[in-house]
């Protein structure tokens, strides 16, 4: 089953207070989705499987500002490996501010498969442009990134989608499910807040980010993951400033 959508995000991070108080104000024009209604703590868990190569083309793409570029990745929604039905297979592409998001369910036993036999056991587009990509940039998996998921929608448009992501976690991994070999926090202090709309912000919505005065970010949790657990050598990297990083 293949699902495909294109969308933009702007991204925030957010203290604790500023967290509580927007949130508290969107509960005027925005409802939980069904997985947030339907979580325990109203909060559902997500963890990824990101693949880059050697040369660490996606984290330096990211960092020098490339306006076309694309993620690799494998995501999960339950934190025990048998708990998950199915794993998503997933091709993030950005045109600017505009994301492209492929993704493709497969099952718990067909990725056990890929994993120990280096194919799957059928295709589709998607997986044959894992494939395809896969092999032009020789990736691999590199580093899993996990967090709690609490997201709202405009009661008004299903096209508009915030979502708040707590307790961020990175760990160096080539399976999605494997034993963690190093284990990163980022920043427990903070929560980071993703607006995600199909067309245009609403007014409403745009009122809300002022008045609590939040400042856009380009933050990208895989960059902050490969710095955090020194996965490349910052010696090479004096060139970018703080605020790239970010």
């Amino acid at each position: 089953m293949n699902f495909i959508n294109s969308r933009f995000e702007l991204k925030y991070l957010l203290t604790h207070k500023q967290y509580y108080n927007f949130k508290s104000a969107l509960l005027l024009y925005t409802k939980k989705d069904k997985f947030t209604f339907n979580s325990p703590n109203g909060k559902y868990f997500v963890k990824s499987l990101y693949y880059d190569n050697h040369n660490f083309l996606c984290f330096n793409n990211k960092l020098e500002g490339e306006q076309s570029r694309v993620k690799v990745r494998i995501r999960c929604y339950e934190k025990n490996k048998n708990d998950n039905k199915f794993v998503s297979i997933e091709l993030k592409r950005r045109f600017g501010d505009l994301i492209k998001k492929d993704s493709s369910r497969v099952s718990l036993n067909d990725y056990e498969f890929y994993l120990n036999n280096g194919y799957w056991k059928y295709y589709n587009s998607v997986i044959n442009e894992f494939i395809r990509i896969n092999a032009k940039y020789c990736f691999s998996p590199i580093t899993t990134i996990e967090y709690f998921r609490e997201v709202y929608e405009d009661k008004t448009s299903p096209n508009v989608r915030i979502c708040f992501d707590h307790n961020v976690k990175s760990s160096q991994s080539s399976d999605l499910f494997s034993r963690k070999l190093n284990t990163y926090q980022i920043d427990k202090e903070k929560i980071v807040l993703e607006v995600k709309t199909v067309n245009t912000i609403p007014l409403w919505l745009l009122k809300l980010i002022k008045f609590y005065s939040l400042n856009r970010i380009s933050n990208s949790k895989y960059v902050q993951s490969i710095l955090n657990l020194n996965l490349v050598n910052k010696g090479n990297m004096i060139r970018f400033s703080n605020a790239n990083i970010n």
